[in-house]
């Protein structure tokens, strides 16, 4: 005699019912997330030390498989790996998501605030400008500019006469001390 549920779907066969079953349990915990996510927690909290201790003597039993597993599927998935340490360097650098590193990116324009290049090169174009005292992040910056700031210690008296430095050209035409005295006024000007 057929069941109340075999009434229902007649014609349905065993793949089908485990998808149609399937279905129904994804919806019930979307629909009930925010209370089994709840409920998870609290069983966790009653039995931490006892899963801690299974999961330290599952490890222990099958270290060398469960290394070997790991290394395979970074292996397969270079592309993820590298997205992931991206994301966990962002955030245990500059306390930033990538969400909010694309956020800044965006309200910067898409490109160098400082040399306004939009698609700069290199294995690892942009990087997090920040202040190295305070650590506040001041921006995304391309490569050089970056590296320009760090080996100018972010100092701008130094930029400052490096833009003097520039511009005097004193190494061409022998006007060494109009640039020394230019470069002091300028510091003096703008402190």
């Amino acid at each position: 005699m057929p069941t109340p549920l075999q009434k229902l779907y007649p014609k349905e066969t065993d793949e089908q019912r485990r998808a149609r079953l399937c279905a129904n349990t994804k919806r019930h915990y979307h629909r009930n997330i925010e209370k089994m996510r709840a409920k998870d927690r609290a069983r966790y909290a009653e039995r931490r030390e006892e899963v801690s201790a299974r999961k330290r003597a599952a490890y222990a039993a099958d270290r060398e498989n469960k290394i070997a597993t790991v290394v395979r599927w970074q292996n397969r998935n270079p592309e993820k790996v590298k997205q992931s340490q991206k994301e966990r360097n962002l955030w245990r650098w500059y306390g930033l998501t990538m969400k909010d590193f694309e956020s800044l990116f965006l309200k910067q324009g898409s490109m160098c605030p400082i040399c306004l290049c939009k698609s700069p090169e290199g294995k690892n174009p942009w990087h997090v400008d920040h202040d190295h005292k305070t650590g506040q992040v001041r921006g995304i910056l391309c490569s050089p500019c970056n590296l320009m700031l760090g080996h100018a210690k972010d100092n701008p008296q130094t930029l400052r006469a490096a833009i003097v430095y520039l511009t005097c050209k004193p190494w061409y035409n022998g006007l060494a001390e109009t640039a020394r005295l230019s470069l002091a006024s300028s510091i003096r000007a703008n402190s």
